[in-house]
C-alpha cells in the first residue's frame, strides 16, 4: 500500500535529463523483455539532444526502489473495464511502454550514481502504473507492473544515450 510508504521513502515529480547521441530510430528495438513488449517509434529522422522527463512517483519499499505513474484514462464505465488485457493494450495504444523503458533507464543511471553498489537485480523492484478510474479495493483492476529486463536497459543506454563524462 501506498499509504505505507514515508515522506523519506519517496520523491514526487523526479525530473530526469537524458542526453541524446546522434541516433537512428530505425536501430532502436522494436520488442523488448524476449519480445514481450511492443515498442513504436513515430519518427524515423535521427535526433540528438536532451530528453527530459518527469517521474510521478519515485519510492523505496523494503530496500527495493520503484516508479509509479498515474494514468487516468476512461477504458470503461465499470472496474471490471481495467483487467490485464485491457491496460495491456491501452499501455501499447499510447506507447507507455516506451515512456517507462526511458524512466527506468533513468532511474538505472540515477540510482548507479547515488548508490555505488547497486545492484539492479536486487535493489530495483519495477514499474507501476496505476489507471486510477479502474482501481478498486481487494482487486488488481487498473494496476500494471513489470519489471524491465536489465539487459534491454543496457542495450538501451548502449545505443541510445551519450557516455557520462
Amino acid at each position: 500500500s501506498l499509504s505505507s510508504v514515508t515522506k523519506s521513502q519517496r520523491l514526487s515529480e523526479l525530473e530526469f535529463d537524458l542526453p541524446i547521441n546522434q541516433f537512428d530510430w530505425n536501430h532502436f528495438p522494436t520488442l523488448l523483455d524476449n519480445n514481450n513488449i511492443p515498442i513504436r517509434i513515430n519518427t524515423e529522422k535521427p535526433v540528438t539532444g536532451i530528453l527530459n522527463g518527469k517521474i510521478d512517483l519515485f519510492f523505496e519499499q523494503d530496500n527495493r526502489y520503484y516508479l509509479l505513474d498515474w494514468k487516468s484514462n476512461h477504458l470503461g464505465s465499470k472496474p471490471e473495464d481495467y483487467h490485464p488485457e485491457a491496460l495491456a493494450a491501452s499501455m501499447e495504444e499510447n506507447n507507455y511502454y516506451l515512456q517507462y523503458y526511458f524512466y527506468c533507464l533513468a532511474l538505472l543511471r540515477y540510482l548507479r550514481l547515488r548508490l555505488p553498489d547497486f545492484d539492479y537485480e536486487k535493489q530495483f523492484g519495477g514499474v507501476y502504473y496505476l489507471f486510477v478510474r479502474g482501481i478498486r479495493q481487494g482487486t488488481n483492476h487498473g494496476i500494471y507492473f513489470h519489471k524491465p529486463l536489465l539487459s534491454d536497459l543496457l542495450q538501451l543506454e548502449e545505443v541510445f544515450l551519450k557516455q557520462m563524462i
